[in-house]
């Protein structure tokens, strides 16, 4: 109970720079405009996965639909997943993380947010001898390295997350295995400044790091790009707040909210970087503009056009199965990824 209350407070806490924090048990906040309208919990990350929710809240996108967002702020995935254990959000943004709300918290998936195309990576010095190496697998022509110079290095980066995933298809593509190479245990930021003191032979990075990286010079030899493996953000909903018809309701709204949000943010690219320059600042996060920028342009904010077409939920399978073969989803747990990744509500945004 004292875990509970803890998490609730840092939640309170983190939250009260953009609006009040209020309990499951709270009676709708006033909207300020629009008088007493019902609140959504949202949980959200200071990074680019929430820049939609922020525009929505700005552009008063939630009170045009009848509802506020009530934004809950969690520094990564995994508190946000133990908030949604003790039932403390209705809908989340969320990464790769979302295989442990759908695997331990019987989340739901209900639809892809956006897709980057690039930032997540493999990094070597400029003069390592895998950089120089090229050809390797016809099937993946921007890969750098093969089997004879990339066996036997030491790779830096976080098991059991998306790096851990672009290692291993890294290695697969040029007919090696991760026996073939010894695995060094940390998280970007740490990883980045091992490498930088001249630690391992090849180092996985996400962004910001990865532009940093990119920034000494250092050479990226197969990342989920060249790897052809899309990332994509998503919106996970708590299944006790879809059991409530008025909650299930405004998620559906929220969703519209969301989407008519990422439109705005592809059309309009300089925008969408002064509003996460705004967000960061908001968030005292010191990002410079060069890697907002970068941030912005690997981005495509997935909208209701693209999820007619789109299989939604795919990458999220996709990241199960990779979890499921490192031991991190049990065999038990692997059907949730078929009941607990549905169409219902995004399909009432897409014919609303």
């Amino acid at each position: 109970m004292k875990k509970l209350i803890s998490l609730f407070l840092a939640v309170c806490m983190a939250a009260a720079m953009f609006t009040g924090c209020s309990s499951a048990g709270d009676s709708p906040q006033p909207s300020g405009n629009g008088g007493d309208l019902p609140t959504l919990r949202v949980a959200v990350m200071p990074l680019v996965t929430s820049l939609p929710v922020k525009y929505a809240m700005d552009n008063k996108l939630d009170e045009e639909r009848g509802f506020k967002i009530e934004p809950m702020m969690f520094s990564t995935g995994a508190p946000m997943n133990e908030a949604l254990g003790a039932d403390l959000w209705d809908v989340s943004t969320i990464g790769v993380a979302a295989v442990t709300s759908v695997s331990a918290y019987n989340g739901v998936l209900v639809g892809d947010l956006l897709e980057a195309s690039d930032g997540i990576g493999l990094y070597v010095r400029p003069d390592s001898p895998i950089a120089q190496q090229t050809g390797t697998n016809p099937d993946y022509p921007d890969l750098l390295g093969n089997a004879e110079t990339v066996k036997g290095s030491s790779f830096i980066l976080d098991i059991g997350t998306i790096k851990q995933l672009n290692e291993l298809k890294y290695l697969e593509a040029i007919g090696l295995s991760d026996t073939d190479v010894s695995t060094i245990n940390m998280d970007t930021a740490q990883g980045y400044q091992a490498f930088l003191a001249g630690e391992g032979d090849v180092v996985g990075l996400m962004p910001p790091f990865s532009f940093m990286g990119e920034a000494n010079g250092w050479v990226n030899i197969g990342g989920l790009k060249e790897l052809n493996i899309p990332v994509v953000d998503m919106m996970v909903a708590n299944q006790q707040s879809l059991q409530d018809e008025q909650t299930a309701e405004l998620i559906v709204k929220f969703m519209d909210a969301i989407y008519t949000a990422n439109e705005a943010l592809n059309n309009d690219p300089e925008m969408a970087k002064e509003l996460l320059a705004q967000y960061y600042a908001e968030n005292a996060s010191e990002v410079d503009e060069e890697n907002i920028s970068q941030d912005i342009d690997r981005i495509h904010f997935l909208t209701k056009e693209d999820m007619k077409t789109r299989t939604n939920g795919e990458f999220l399978k996709i990241m199960a199965e990779f979890m499921h073969s490192t031991g991190k989803v049990e065999d038990s747990k692997m059907n949730l990824f078929e009941t607990n990744i549905t169409d219902q509500y995004l399909n009432q945004v897409i014919e609303g």
